[in-house]
């Protein structure tokens, strides 16, 4: 329904048609027995109303087939939606995808420096010496290998072969082989495994030697040997297994050359100052890097010194 509000003082006689939603004002006349110029004024000012009310229509039009209530329950609807239903950002697919790929790379990295290792081998069938993280020394014998973490390094090894450990004082240290583990705290120890015989022998300290079946407790001068679920325990006189040694002959060789092969051999770092080029005849057999530097030095008329971890220097004596 269509209201239509006039102008006050002013009357309409009339009908509205509609049809498909435009509405169309007729004019109805009546004669009046009113004066010609009040009426020539009042047919002006219908004119001037009913002009307005065409515009007002042709500006404002109702559908054909909506009724008022079925309009205002069409506005209250879209008002309700706005309400309850929130508005949902959709996100493209590159965006997705972006996501996903950086997910995967963030996996994939930590995963690398989970499982990322560090493996030294024995050199050509030769005796090689390292240092773990911890400054802990290693020996690897003729054809052997021992692998660690390359990052969040937990004083873990694994071991194919046979070695020989210095470990620094520190938290429990674990070696491991196909057979069976040696656990350590700060101590000397040599480990061989092979075809699923576990060798351990202590030379300070103490150790445990475990695997499935056994545990064995071992002190310095104590090995055991581990076999399809039997052991055997012995008693040793050395102070460090043959292949721990440091064992050279050197005949006129630059000093320079010998402390090469010292520091690769102890896994340390050292700084020669002399005066002039000296030269060292004689033999090496030693396990420990005190007593090889004191047998190269002292004949030379050298003295060396620590400094800070693995760093060693050697100048000349003072006392010469």
């Amino acid at each position: 329904m269509l209201k239509i509000f006039l102008p006050k003082n002013v009357s309409f006689q009339g009908r509205v048609n509609s049809c498909e939603g435009i509405c169309i004002v007729e004019k109805q006349n009546k004669s009046s027995g009113t004066d010609l110029n009040n009426k020539m004024e009042k047919d002006k000012k219908y004119q001037l109303t009913t002009e307005r009310i065409e515009q007002a229509i042709r500006n404002y039009l109702v559908p054909s087939r909506l009724d008022s209530e079925s309009a205002l329950n069409l506005v209250l609807s879209k008002i309700d939606n706005k309400e309850t239903n929130p508005k949902i950002v959709r996100i493209s697919a590159w965006w997705k995808y972006a996501g996903a790929a950086a997910a995967i790379l963030v996996i994939g990295l930590f995963l690398h420096l989970l499982l990322a290792t560090v493996t030294f081998k024995g050199i050509d069938s030769q005796v090689a010496s390292f240092r773990l993280p911890d400054q802990s020394r290693v020996v690897l014998n003729q054809n052997s290998q021992v692998k660690f973490r390359k990052y969040f390094w937990n004083r873990q090894v694994s071991l194919e072969g046979n070695a020989y450990f210095e470990v620094e004082k520190g938290s429990r240290f674990v070696v491991s082989t196909e057979t069976g583990q040696v656990e350590v705290l700060g101590t000397r120890f040599s480990v061989k495994e092979n075809n699923k015989r576990l060798e351990v022998a202590c030379f300070e300290g103490k150790v445990k030697a475990v695997n499935r079946e056994i545990q064995q407790i071992l002190k310095a001068g104590d090995s055991v040997t581990i076999i399809e679920g039997k052991k055997e325990s012995a008693k040793i006189t050395a102070e460090f297994p043959d292949f721990a040694l440091f064992s050279r002959h050197y005949s006129n060789v630059e000093l320079s050359e010998i402390i090469k092969d010292i520091d690769l051999f102890f896994g340390v770092k050292t700084t020669l100052e002399t005066e002039t080029f000296k030269y060292f005849t004689g033999s090496l057999e030693t396990g420990t890097l005190e007593t090889a530097l004191a047998i190269v030095t002292t004949p030379l008329q050298l003295d060396y010194t620590f400094e800070g971890e693995n760093k060693i220097r050697i100048n000349q004596s003072i006392n010469k």
